[in-house]
């Protein structure tokens, strides 16, 4: 009966026959191709920064001037409608920069203390 055991045991084909594939991922182990996974992030790291790199470095950038002043492209416009539109656009620029402002116009730029809606100066004169 050991003998049969032992003579079954010698024909077990699972134990004779290595894998024919793996079913799990081993960590660490190298790739068919030979490289090791470091050496196959430093290499696509590589030809990252080679190529966007250079990307990066030339945006925004272009090898013309583009004239933004209104009525400069305008060949038919004349000279003294330029100048209007330019002067018009410029106005409009500093009214929507002063919208916010604290002072009013024609103030000196020195601000009257108020309480209730009296002026502090008044206050004090009626004291």
């Amino acid at each position: 009966v050991k003998a049969v055991l032992a003579n079954k045991a010698a024909h077990n084909h699972f134990e004779l026959a290595p894998a024919m594939r793996r079913h799990h991922k081993v960590v660490g182990e190298r790739d068919k191709r030979g490289l090791s996974v470091q050496q196959g992030r430093a290499r696509s790291e590589q030809i990252r920064r080679e190529s966007l790199a250079v990307e990066h470095s030339q945006q925004g950038r272009t090898n013309s001037f583009v004239d933004g002043r209104f009525g400069e492209n305008d060949e038919s416009m004349p000279l003294e409608d330029k100048l209007i539109r330019r002067f018009q656009c410029e106005r409009q620029r500093q009214i929507r920069g002063s919208k916010f402002s604290l002072m009013d116009d024609g103030e000196t730029g020195i601000q009257e203390l108020t309480h209730a809606g009296r002026s502090l100066g008044e206050m004090d004169a009626l004291a």
